[in-house]
């Protein structure tokens, strides 16, 4: 038996991802031991209390050989707990945790309303195939892919397309990309996706707070800023303001609307929108439109945004024997120094990562 207790596992992003209302299909990438599985574990506990609807519902999660037996220890432990409980009578709901050896040799038709397969990247097609003929796509169906890897999506990529036409889906992928530091800390800290859109009109984005990585998802329209209650919009337009963009030439371009209670508002704060992916390690990657302070005190080891030659970059400040020089994640990215006609712009507080429609 896998000892586990339900509050060691999960941190806040894969709390969310777990709770996360609108997905239709998923896929889940990340290095090993970063956390996926355990996440989806709790994921199949959480649609089965909470997505379904009819007593006939079944949930299927494919795993492999040598990890079955800990996914099934810990689904039938946190299964015993009162975690997502629902006022949906759930108790009766099957979770089928097999092998796809196990699922071949059964034969009991169309009846699976949730799919989670983990490490997609050892399927095959005709693997993919013989899951979905089993399939029962409604409304409120879900689907999840684990691939162990932090490799570009075409690896897998023929494997959800030929999935999308099955299900017949449209805009059908997530792409979680989880950050493992170098001293092997697990951590679920960055999340680039591109989910499905339900409400028309609304642009789908997520501030995330940098120092601990708190994640918040909203919707905007115009000037105005929702949050997403799952079956509604609620208007928190009262409760935002508003926080100027600067281009890179430093000029006022536009406002962005955030919630009061993300920062405590003071004079000197901006949004740039960064140029390269220098501290990808740190969350910041190109187009994100990066929180910074300008008034306040840049300390050794600080992440800043500078400016140099009209470019907007995220760098770690470094002073060492009163040289002070700006310094990436990784060795493709050449250190600036001071003297290289570098502008600090501020120290980075946050930032806004935005997804569109496929």
């Amino acid at each position: 038996m896998v000892v586990v207790s339900l509050d060691m596992f999960l941190n806040s992003t894969q709390d969310n991802f777990v709770k996360y209302r609108n997905d239709k299909f998923c896929l889940v990438k990340g290095k090993r031991n970063s956390g996926k599985t355990i996440a989806t574990i709790f994921k199949a506990l959480y649609l089965k209390r909470n997505y379904c609807f009819d007593l006939n519902d079944k949930i299927l999660f494919l795993s492999c050989e040598n990890e079955i037996e800990q996914v099934i220890d810990i689904f039938n432990y946190i299964n015993r707990s009162n975690l997502y409980k629902s006022i949906l009578p759930s108790d009766d709901i099957e979770v089928h945790i097999l092998t796809i050896d196990q699922l071949s040799n059964l034969n009991i038709g169309r009846v699976y309303t949730h799919i989670i397969i983990d490490n997609i990247e050892n399927f095959i097609k005709s693997d993919v195939y013989k899951v979905f003929s089993m399939f029962k796509n409604l409304s409120y169906s879900k689907v999840y892919f684990i691939q162990d890897s932090n490799d570009n999506i075409e690896s897998v990529n023929d494997l959800v397309e030929y999935s999308r036409k099955i299900i017949n889906l449209k805009e059908v992928l997530y792409k979680f990309r989880y950050v493992i530091e170098d001293d092997d800390q697990d951590e679920f800290t960055q999340i680039d996706m591109d989910p499905e859109i339900k409400y028309l009109n609304y642009e789908y984005k997520d501030y995330v707070d940098f120092n601990t990585k708190e994640v918040f998802r909203y919707y905007t329209s115009c000037k105005s800023i929702y949050k997403d209650m799952g079956t509604f919009l609620y208007d928190l337009t009262s409760e935002s303001i508003d926080i100027f963009l600067i281009d890179r030439y430093l000029n006022i371009k536009d406002t962005i609307k955030i919630l009061k209670d993300w920062i405590s508002y003071e004079e000197g704060l901006y949004f740039v929108e960064i140029d390269d992916e220098g501290m990808s390690k740190y969350d910041l990657f190109i187009g994100d439109m990066v929180l910074i302070d300008s008034s306040c005190e840049i300390n050794n080891g600080d992440v800043v945004v500078i400016v140099k030659e009209n470019h907007l970059y995220a760098r770690k400040y470094v002073k060492e024997d009163g040289d002070v020089k700006f310094i990436s994640d990784y060795s493709i990215f050449s250190d600036i120094y001071s003297n290289d006609d570098v502008k600090v712009v501020g120290k980075v507080l946050a930032y806004i990562r935005k997804y569109n429609n496929f």
